[in-house]
C-alpha cells in the first residue's frame, strides 16, 4: 500500500531579539522563543550584528537563518524540534578569539564582551515594571496571541 505524504517546511516570516532570547516568528502564525544560551554565537553580540539576519534555503528548499557576519546558521526546523547548537566548545573558543576587541566603557579592551546596550537596560526597566503590574510573560504573550488571532480573522472575512 502506497500512502501518499506532504512534507511542509516551517518558513521563517520575521526574527526578533529579547534581552535572553531568540524569537522566530513562523510564516503559519507559530512563535517559537529559544534561549540565547542555546546559540552562544548570538549571546554576546551588538544588536547591529543580531539584527543582520537573513533568511536562506538549503539544498532541499529548507529555511535556515542566517547571519553572515557571525558564521551562523540555524535551519527552522531545528528550532522547532529544539535542537541546540552543535558547535564545539573548542570551535566557539576560535571563533570567538578571532573576534575584534571591544572597549569597555573604562577603556580596557576585553575579547567577546560588551557594555550593555541601551536596549538592555530598557529591557530591564520593563521587565521591572511588569513586575510591578503583576504582569507575567506569559500574560503578554496571551495577550500577543490573542492579537494575532484577531487580526488574522479581520484578514480572512
Amino acid at each position: 500500500m502506497t500512502i501518499a505524504t506532504i512534507e511542509v517546511q516551517p518558513r521563517v516570516a520575521h526574527v526578533i531579539f529579547t534581552r535572553d532570547k531568540l524569537s522566530v516568528e513562523i510564516a503559519d502564525g507559530r512563535i517559537v522563543l529559544i534561549p540565547l544560551e542555546w546559540y552562544p554565537r548570538l549571546l554576546d553580540v551588538t544588536a547591529a550584528e543580531r539584527a543582520d539576519w537573513r533568511v536562506m534555503e538549503d539544498s532541499d528548499g529548507r529555511d535556515i537563518i542566517f547571519w553572515e557576519q557571525l558564521d551562523e546558521l540555524i535551519p527552522a526546523i531545528a528550532l522547532l524540534s529544539g535542537v541546540r547548537s552543535r558547535e564545539s566548545q573548542r570551535s566557539f573558543d576560535q571563533w570567538l578569539a578571532a573576534r575584534p576587541a571591544v572597549v569597555q566603557p573604562q577603556g580596557t579592551p576585553v575579547k567577546g564582551l560588551r557594555r550593555p546596550l541601551k536596549v538592555d537596560l530598557l529591557a530591564d526597566e520593563f521587565t521591572k515594571k511588569m513586575e510591578e503590574a503583576g504582569v507575567t510573560l506569559e500574560d503578554l504573550l496571551d495577550g500577543l496571541d490573542d492579537v494575532r488571532e484577531e487580526l488574522w480573522a479581520e484578514r480572512n472575512r
